[in-house]
């Protein structure tokens, strides 16, 4: 399997998302994964690395470092911009900023769910990190 290809002019949040402005340290699309920076800045969660691992949210927006944009921590009807089966579990990729299907998950990667797909189009977000990289 691969990353889901994400469409980020589709992204749309549910109406009981719960938002929070992040100033960006890095450039991101709408829909990307996020972490928090120890400075309180936001970047690209990334399954490699212990820290980027913990999924703060997704971004509503996309843009460059130095911009203030929204992170949704929390969102049981997202519209990710991405096309899934109807119970597909769905993690932090290996790739920073993206979205993988439970199934590839690898050695070494630091396991995040990042929800559960509940029609073909929309997911119930909420991360959950494991914060123990998967053994070899």
């Amino acid at each position: 399997m691969a990353d889901k290809s994400q469409t980020a002019t589709a992204v749309i949040p549910g109406s009981n998302a719960r938002r929070k402005t992040v100033t960006l340290a890095e450039a991101v699309t709408a829909g990307q994964p996020g972490y928090l920076t120890t400075s309180g800045t936001a970047g690209l969660a990334d399954a490699n690395v212990l820290a980027k691992a913990v999924v703060a949210g997704y971004f509503e927006q996309g843009g460059a470092p130095g911009q203030k944009v929204n992170l949704i921590s929390e969102d049981d009807d997202a519209t990710l911009g991405i096309t899934t089966a109807i119970g597909d579990i769905l993690i932090l990729s290996a790739t920073p900023g993206a979205i993988a299907p439970a199934a590839d998950a690898v050695a070494g990667m630091y396991v995040t769910v990042l929800g559960v797909a509940k029609s073909t189009t929309k997911v119930n977000f909420k991360p959950l990190a494991s914060g123990a990289p998967i053994a070899a």
